[in-house]
């Protein structure tokens, strides 16, 4: 305790400041003054402390390695990473300074990672639920689901210290803050009116217990969120550096002040934002992504640099979504719509996976509360990579944005008289457009265009038109492409007569949707 006292008496504040000292000042228990070092590792000191004081942060004990069910299948998942500073995944969320790890991390055994899912994830965080013996931190956008409420309540009579953030837009939020306060649960709104000044949106989805794990959800805490249908996935992370931090950022959103980050399997936003750009400039040769929503440019460069790299990129967006962004990398076929669930999946070279409540648009990363799980092992990599392509192969192809079409002209001649079509490379259906007829002056244009039927085929019929050339030769009609019609060719004819001679022109249109 008595760096924790030199603390407050430093700052004058309360028990979890965490704040670094002066620069230059020695940090407590190192022999440095390095201002990088010494402030990390005195945060990590500080707030293990601090959560050991709250009674959150038990004696860590061994943890033995077990097997968890990955859609449907037992996947022994592990954790790649040793210490808290070692392994591919600390390169991509730590502090690029190394740091010791404190004490009471340090004689944990490897830490496991189990994964569930999609769906099916009401049953284990029921049990991690019932499992807990002192403390219950839940930090989420919503909570609806009746058998989560129900263990939580029974945490509460037999002792349990339990608390709950939901944000005040969540689905039903305020009902569920009723219920919660009449089984005698604490809750709390972690912002109002803009006074946390880390972020404005609560939308990750975590429950700590003990300080033995985390839960973390891609889906909301409801039924249809945690259910057999449901396509989020639930990630419970034993490794006590990662709940650690995760009860660290729940009481300081608690406290409405930014958050003291460590660096490990979690990544936590909007502090951690450029790290999923990271995570994907990490790919050699393939990234895998499904994301609930738009893109942020931020993110759409990442995979556009990747793909330059020459990496495959593959990416499953939610149907309905802004496709501008995803479009503008021009990926071809690499781009399918299929409604996949919520959050985010993120696999790179099939030996990194990030699973997280968030999407990646503009305004999440920059503004919202989030927090994702960056973790490896070959089979859990490889049994979530493969439920990516089972959605993957059912969605629909995205093609890249077309170029603005262009004009082509088609001419013909019969004697003396001649006749030249300009026509548009392409339409659209439901589209506008000109058609340009060039002859000479008076001359008879009869202009009838055919459009594709069903299976490609042209239809009998066909728009009709018929007009003469001005004093200049030209005749100009204002195309309006049918909004009903299928892909394929419309047929443009054009009949001109003059003093007894005609002269037949065609020309064939793309219509793509």
């Amino acid at each position: 305790m008595s760096m924790l006292k030199s603390a407050r008496r430093r700052r004058g504040r309360g028990i979890c400041d965490v704040s670094p000292v002066r620069p230059g000042e020695r940090y407590p228990g190192r022999q440095s003054t390095d201002p990088d070092r010494g402030r990390q590792a005195w945060r990590i000191v500080a707030a293990t402390g601090c959560l050991a004081t709250l009674g959150l942060l038990a004696p860590v004990r061994s943890v033995p390695a077990a097997d968890h069910s990955v859609a449907g299948k037992p996947v022994s998942a592990h954790s790649r990473l040793g210490p808290a500073t070692t392994g591919p995944v600390a390169a991509a969320v730590a502090p690029a300074t190394p740091l010791s790890t404190p004490t009471p991390v340090a004689t944990a055994l490897l830490p496991t990672i189990g994964v569930f899912g999609p769906g099916g994830g009401e049953y284990p965080l029921v049990a991690l639920i019932n499992a807990a013996q002192r403390r219950i931190l839940v930090e989420a956008f919503e909570l609806g689901d009746g058998a989560v409420i129900g263990a939580l309540g029974a945490a509460v009579r037999r002792g349990v210290d339990v608390r709950v953030m939901l944000d005040p837009n969540g689905l039903n939020s305020g009902g569920a803050i009723y219920t919660l306060r009449g089984a005698g649960i604490r809750t709390h709104v972690p912002y109002s009116g803009g006074q946390n000044p880390a972020y404005t949106v609560t939308h990750q989805e975590t429950v700590v217990v003990d300080a033995s794990a985390v839960a973390v959800s891609t889906a909301g805490l409801t039924a249809d969120g945690l259910g057999p249908s449901g396509g989020g996935y639930l990630v419970i992370d034993r490794d006590p550096l990662d709940v650690l931090q995760a009860a660290s950022i729940f009481y300081d959103d608690w406290l409405r002040r930014p958050v003291t980050l460590f660096g490990h399997n979690l990544l936590i936003l909007p502090d951690n934002s450029a790290q999923i750009a990271a995570l994907i400039g990490q790919a050699g040769a393939r990234v895998e992504l499904y994301t609930s929503g738009a893109l942020d440019p931020g993110v759409v460069a990442a995979l556009r640099a990747a793909r330059l790299r020459g990496a495959v990129v593959r990416v499953l967006a939610r149907t309905g979504g802004d496709l501008s962004a995803l479009q503008s990398l021009a990926l071809g076929t690499t781009i399918r719509l299929r409604e996949n669930g919520p959050g985010t999946i993120l696999v790179i070279d099939r030996r990194l996976v990030l699973l997280g409540s968030m999407d990646l648009t503009t305004a999440t990363l920059a503004s919202h509360r989030e927090v994702g799980v960056v973790f490896g092992g070959p089979a859990i990599v490889a049994t979530i990579d493969a439920t990516f392509f089972t959605a993957y192969e059912q969605g629909v192809v995205v093609a890249p944005p077309l170029a603005p079409p262009t004009r082509r002209a088609r001419a013909a001649t019969v004697g003396r008289l001649s006749v030249t079509t300009d026509v548009p490379s392409y339409v659209r259906p439901g589209g506008q457009s000109t058609i340009v007829i060039t002859s000479a002056p008076g001359v008879t244009l009869t202009l009838t265009i055919a459009y594709p039927g069903p299976g490609g085929q042209l239809s009998s019929g066909g728009a009709g038109y018929t007009g003469v050339t001005d004093r200049q030769g030209q005749l100009t009609y204002a195309w309006s492409v049918p909004s009903g019609i299928p892909s394929g060719q419309a047929l443009i004819r054009v009949v001109a007569r003059h003093a007894g001679t005609v002269v037949r022109s065609y020309a064939f249109v793309p219509v793509i949707h």
